[in-house]
C-alpha cells in the first residue's frame, strides 16, 4: 500500500511541477516533458482503476485527454522544426506557404495548450501531500 501510494505521489508531484514549468516557460521541450509525466500519471491510474474503479476511471481519461492535447502540441511543434528547418519540406515549400502554416500552427497549439492547461489544473489541483492522505483513505475503506 504504502509503495504505490508513494510512488502515484512522486509520479502526481513530477507531472504537476512538470505543469508550472510548462505553463511558465510556454517552450516546446517543457510541453513535451509535462506529456511525458501526464502519461506517467495515467498509466498508474489505470492500475488502480480496479481498485476504486469510479474515482480513478475519472481521473486517467482527464489524464489521457491531457497527454492527448499534449501529444497534438509536440506534433505540431515537430511539423514547425520540418518546415522551419533544411530539409525537403522547407525546400519544396514556398516562403509565403510555410509564413502562413506557421501561423496556422501557432493558432492551433494556443488552442490546444489552453484547454490542457484547462485540464491540466483539474488534475493536479490537490497538492501531493493532500493526495497521498487521501490515497491512505481510500486504502482504509478496502478494508
Amino acid at each position: 500500500m504504502r509503495l504505490v501510494r508513494d510512488g502515484l505521489s512522486r509520479v502526481y508531484r513530477q507531472g504537476r511541477d512538470a505543469m508550472d514549468a510548462a505553463l511558465a516557460d510556454g517552450s516546446d521541450d517543457a510541453m513535451h516533458e509535462w506529456r511525458k509525466r501526464a502519461k506517467d500519471l495515467r498509466y498508474q491510474l489505470e492500475m488502480l482503476e480496479p481498485l476504486w474503479c469510479t474515482v480513478m476511471k475519472a481521473t486517467a481519461d482527464e489524464a489521457h485527454e491531457l497527454g492527448n492535447q499534449l501529444g497534438d502540441d509536440h506534433d505540431l511543434a515537430v511539423l514547425t522544426d520540418l518546415i522551419s528547418g533544411d530539409g525537403d519540406l522547407h525546400d519544396a515549400c514556398p516562403k509565403a506557404d510555410r509564413q502562413a502554416l506557421q501561423g496556422l500552427v501557432a493558432r492551433r497549439q494556443e488552442s490546444l495548450r489552453a484547454h490542457a492547461k484547462r485540464i491540466g489544473r483539474r488534475i493536479y489541483v490537490e497538492r501531493p501531500k493532500d493526495l497521498r492522505a487521501r490515497l491512505d483513505a481510500y486504502w482504509k475503506a478496502l478494508d
